[in-house]
């Protein structure tokens, strides 16, 4: 398979995604066959670990929609674990400075380019595919780094310029957090350091992903310049549509 949203990102163009949340393979497989381009299995807050996440890989077969994940944390053991699983996008958490940028690249990438470790078990069918695996892998992972502290705003441009890294990931709430402003990502001092890393991002050519409240605000991001857009997460549309149900019928009645 072609990892069809990085090369969609390298032709200017822009990705919709939805955040999975739940070891649930029905809303998984539900969500994959309705037209993003991609889902990401979020293993950082919620109880999903490698088993549950390749149960809910296993539900998107058959789909063109691309499987990415949120790591729990820049290591080397979780990232290798979930490429071996089969996951094409990684979004890598609290990237602040060049060093931690190489290790999470190296990380992806099969010697000589880097130090993921040779197993690619179920990525490469069980070995049925295994020089097809070997011969896109390093290509077409796609990688990117979660600016979500003051510090990785600080060290940007040497974030940006590191060798492999795909994306420049937006994380507005921990952001705000590192500033002693939880839970005010829209703070205004919080949007205008997002402001600052949009004009760097754009400077130097590099995309950029983020999360959104909905369709409204993901058109609006797309405008901005952002190319990896979550638009809802599957707990979220689950709740909206919940509630908005609810809200008619006690209105009605």
């Amino acid at each position: 398979m072609v990892n069809k949203v990085k090369q969609k990102l390298k032709n200017g163009e822009v990705s919709f995604g939805s955040w999975i949340s739940l070891r649930c393979t029905d809303a998984t497989e539900l969500l994959s066959n309705l037209g993003f381009d991609w889902l990401l299995l979020d293993c950082e807050h919620t109880p999903i670990n490698v088993e549950g996440a390749q149960e809910l890989l296993q539900a998107m077969n058959g789909t063109d929609c691309v499987p990415m994940m949120r790591v729990p944390w820049n290591d080397l053991v979780w990232i290798k674990k979930a490429l071996d699983i089969g996951i094409w996008g990684l979004l890598i958490p609290q990237v602040n400075n060049r060093e931690e940028a190489m290790k999470a690249v190296s990380a992806t990438k099969y010697p000589p380019q880097g130090t993921r470790g040779v197993g690619p078990r179920r990525a490469a069918l069980y070995g049925l595919k295994r020089e097809e695996y070997f011969a896109r892998a390093n290509d077409d992972v796609l990688v990117m780094v979660q600016i979500e502290h003051i510090d990785g705003v600080k060290n940007l441009r040497e974030i940006c310029t590191t060798k492999g890294v795909d994306v420049i990931f937006v994380g507005p709430n921990d952001l705000a957090a590192s500033q002693g402003l939880i839970g005010q990502p829209n703070h205004p001092q919080n949007l205008k350091l997002i402001d600052e890393i949009i004009a760097v991002c754009k400077e130097l050519g590099v995309p950029l992903g983020t999360i959104s409240s909905g369709p409204e605000e993901a058109m609006k991001l797309a405008k901005q310049g952002f190319q990896f857009i979550s638009i809802g997460s599957d707990i979220a549309f689950m709740q909206s549509a919940a509630r908005n149900a609810l809200a008619k019928v006690k209105q009605a009645t």
